[in-house]
């Protein structure tokens, strides 16, 4: 039986094992009306991530305790959708990592600053299905969140998906494209004398 320890909202809580194993617990209504100290309804848990080490932890506990409740709904709407559409499963990390860029980009927006990703024709041209997952998410900030992203914005959420899945998506892909990056970046510093 899991043993809630803290609540971060509706969704998401942080609960023990009875081994005394931290875990994070996603499910539905699952913190709604809890305390530290309650025990967990088996049936309403949709997703469980051991965590590794306290990094993780502090991380996990930045995140869900800082973003507000829409912000990461639409997370945990986003990632459902891609895990459906690419037919994978994510690890924790990318909770963190999506939820991190997809705040930031707001309060970027609201700021009236853009990013550019050097890499956007790329991501468009070999990793289609995670570019359309992108330009997904930006209809559903506009529609959960009523804010406009740039449409830049739809293939640095597709890289993050292409660096999660699971199963592999990059493997030995992005080590070679990483290489090659290197390579390149060495020919240009080296021919006009300046990183």
């Amino acid at each position: 039986m899991l043993k809630i320890e803290r609540v971060y909202n509706n969704n998401v809580v942080q609960a023990s094992d009875e081994n005394g194993k931290e875990l994070i617990v996603m499910g539905r209504g699952l913190g709604f009306q809890k305390r530290s100290g309650d025990l967990l309804n088996p049936d309403q848990i949709e997703k469980t991530f051991v965590l590794q080490n306290d990094l993780q932890m502090t991380d996990i506990r930045e995140i869900f305790g800082t973003l507000p409740q829409e912000e990461l709904g639409l997370v945990n709407l986003l990632i459902h959708k891609a895990e459906e559409a690419l037919e994978t499963t994510f690890e924790l990390s990318l909770y963190v990592a999506l939820a991190d860029h997809l705040h930031f980009a707001l309060e970027r927006t609201k700021q009236g600053l853009a990013l550019e990703n050097p890499l956007a024709w790329e991501i468009r041209k070999f990793y289609p299905k995670e570019y359309q997952l992108g330009l997904e998410a930006l209809a559903l900030v506009q529609e959960k969140l009523g804010q406009t992203l740039d449409k830049a914005e739809a293939s640095s959420l597709a890289l993050h998906f292409v660096n999660a899945q699971k199963n592999g998506a990059l493997g030995k892909e992005s080590y070679t494209i990483g290489r090659i990056v290197t390579q390149i970046l060495d020919i240009v510093r080296l021919h006009f004398g300046y990183e």
